[in-house]
């Protein structure tokens, strides 16, 4: 419910009835007169409570001498009147300005003697009419002249009411002045955003933007803050105000909040300070919205002042967890927050009223929000050329890598009576998938190989070179023996398998694979399935698997498989592939079933046509978007007319690159 807090405030450097009188003569600089003031206070239960005129009630109310120079009630609902006498022992006339610099009070109600006076809102300076900030009140007295004032506050602030008294000529100055050099820190404010602003439409870093966000939200609250809503907005209302200003404050927070994670990378270093400061941060931001619309003035101003409390200890406990992990954003952050953050703690403590309110205390803000501003837009960009360094850096890794996966995916052999083709499209610039066939000139055999790493990326491409080096060395190695096809497949499949269980404990990296050997004098071929697809034979349009089962490599030293006898006859294609062909993506709602796959490549009258087909199957169904795995096809065609035929010919056959 909304209501209004009317307070009372009696004004008063000496009460006449004491005859006590603050004596002036010409006031050089400004005064705060808040020491010198007397004042009486009325609870709601106070028959006068209500009154809002000067009169004899008031010589009935004890008066309480005021022991600061900024008056602060902290949330009361309590009215407050205070009196005053200035006599002016100048020889000349002189007059005075009294400035109430608190810029949401909703009603000030000046009075010279019983004579209600109204707040000025203009102050004729030379030549133009100069706008003020705060109410402002004017009058004049003669040498020799006394006055008693009175001023009634109404308002829904929390009590921290500063009053000036200033000669009214050196006040058109001051504020004429006072004004060019918020003009700076405002300007300064708006050309941080706007650079803030321009990185993130170059960088697109979501930094930049939450950061900008804040400094807009922070300058509109700072513009409440100082009056400039009613210097310069004519339709802004004190009431509005009291709804603006701590929604501002609650956004405010919020942003920073949301900053401070995110600058700090906090998700990383704490997850759940994280998941705390970044809710609290939502919740500052949903409250400040509710400020706008159906919270009352005092509990949004409360909610407001708790927040900056509750979030100040959190940012530093983020900022030392940030230091603890010595990253270059902490030392920015530090170096940029730490006056901030305790010139708002004191600025929360003050409005409690447990600290003491005085012009110092309310200037430690514009420092460090000046300071926080310029440290906090320099590591933003540190932060963005490190990131830009680092993505350099990665992008040559990962060229060098792709290098490395184009290098170990050679060209297919050429040997008399075969036809070998292949396709491969990694899901990133590189991948797990790898594929060869290498023939055995004095063997006279084939071997083929299919292997799926699990993942892709830099470390999926790591195992498979590890792979592919020691299926050279094995295959190597036993070109110069007469080891059997059966022991040649063994003794590569226990290779593997500790190659990859050495290289997974680090990398995390499983394989399946595909091991097949063929005796190109008989046809006659050996499957060793490591937990791998099954290998198609398409013969005169019908698919028939080798069924085969095995653990993946990698798990343990010790693998076990089964072994699966197949013949190959003319015109047979040997089909080879990956699960990516076949596999769901979770961002996609369609697949390739395995057996509209294999419908697809049994269209195909050669290797070349199966390959061709399946590729352009995969393109459509999948399209060009971005996908989760890895997708290798491989097809082996017998097109000899007989295994003589073939024998013949693979005489005059190049040699295998493995015998050098």
């Amino acid at each position: 419910m909304n209501y209004w807090l009317s307070i009372g405030l009696l004004l008063s450097c000496f009460h006449p009835l004491m005859g006590e009188v603050l004596s002036l003569s010409r006031l050089k600089e400004a005064k705060a007169i808040g020491r010198s003031l007397r004042w009486v206070d009325l609870a709601p239960s106070d028959p006068h409570y209500q009154e809002d005129r000067p009169g004899p009630w008031l010589d009935q109310k004890p008066l309480v001498q005021s022991s600061g120079d900024v008056l602060n009630f902290a949330f009361s609902d309590h009215h407050y009147w205070f009196t005053f006498t200035l006599h002016n022992s100048d020889p000349e006339a002189q007059t005075y300005a009294l400035e109430v610099t608190t810029a949401w009070l909703d009603q000030v109600l000046f009075f010279e003697g019983d004579q209600l006076q109204i707040a000025g809102d203009t102050i004729l300076h030379r030549e133009w009419t100069q706008a003020l900030r705060f109410p402002v009140f004017l009058w004049t007295l003669g040498s020799g002249e006394s006055k008693t004032f009175w001023i009634r506050i109404v308002s829904k602030d929390n009590l921290v009411i500063p009053m000036m008294l200033w000669n009214a000529k050196d006040y058109k100055i001051w504020d004429q002045e006072r004004n060019l050099s918020s003009g700076l820190f405002y300007g300064l404010l708006l050309t941080v955003a706007v650079i803030n602003a321009a990185m993130f439409m170059f960088s697109r870093r979501r930094s930049f933007l939450i950061y900008t966000l804040y400094i807009i939200s922070y300058s509109f609250l700072q513009f409440t803050l100082d009056g400039f809503l009613y210097a310069y907005i004519p339709w802004i209302t004190p009431a509005l105000v009291n709804q603006l200003y701590p929604a501002l404050n609650l956004s405010t927070l919020g942003l920073a909040g949301i900053f401070v994670t995110d600058f700090l990378n906090t998700k990383r270093t704490a997850p759940r300070i994280a998941w705390a400061v970044t809710s609290g941060a939502w919740i500052c931001l949903g409250a400040s919205l509710l400020c706008l619309t159906v919270i009352d003035y005092q509990y949004g101003m409360r909610a407001a002042l708790l927040a900056t409390l509750l979030y100040s200890p959190w940012a530093l406990i983020c900022a030392a967890l940030a230091l603890k992990q010595k990253t270059r954003s902490a030392w920015f952050f530090t170096a940029a927050w730490t006056p901030l953050i305790l010139a708002i703690l004191i600025l929360g403590l003050t409005a409690f009223g447990l600290f003491p309110s005085n012009i110092y205390s309310r200037s430690l803000l514009y420092f460090g929000i000046a300071f926080e501003f310029i440290i906090l837009s320099i590591g933003l960009g540190d932060k963005l050329q490190l990131s830009i360094k680092e993505h350099e850096t990665v992008k040559r890794n990962l060229e060098s890598a792709e290098a490395v996966q184009k290098a170990l995916i050679p060209a297919m052999p050429e040997v008399p009576g075969w036809s070998f083709h292949s396709w491969y499209q990694s899901a990133d610039s590189t991948g797990g998938d790898w594929y060869e066939v290498i023939p055995d000139l004095a063997n006279q055999r084939l071997y083929c190989f299919i292997g799926d790493v699990t993942g892709h990326g830099i470390s999926s491409t790591l195992v498979t070179s590890a792979v592919a080096g020691a299926v050279h060395g094995v295959l190597h190695e036993k070109f110069q023996q007469t080891s059997s096809l059966e022991q040649t497949l063994d003794d590569l499949l226990v290779c593997v398998n500790r190659t990859v269980h050495r290289t997974g404990i680090s990398t995390g990296r499983l394989l399946t694979m595909n091991l097949i050997g063929i005796d190109l004098k008989t046809h006659q071929g050996l499957l060793l399935n490591a937990g791998h697809c099954h290998p198609l034979i398409f013969r005169q349009g019908k698919a028939v698997p080798i069924m085969s089962v095995g653990s993946m490599l990698g798990l343990s030293d010790d693998i076990r498989v089964m072994k699966k006898n197949f013949h190959l006859e003319p015109k047979d294609i040997l089909f080879l592939y990956t699960d990516g062909l076949v596999h769901k993506h979770s961002h996609q709602n369609v697949e390739l079933k395995l057996h509209r796959a294999i419908r697809f490549a049994a269209e195909a009258r050669s290797a070349k046509g199966m390959i061709e087909i399946m590729r352009e199957k995969y393109q459509e169904v999948y399209g060009s978007q971005t996908r989760e795995d890895d997708c290798s096809l491989l097809a082996i065609e017998v097109t000899g007319d007989s295994p003589t035929e073939a024998q013949d010919a693979f005489h005059s056959a190049v040699p295998s690159p493995l015998h050098g």
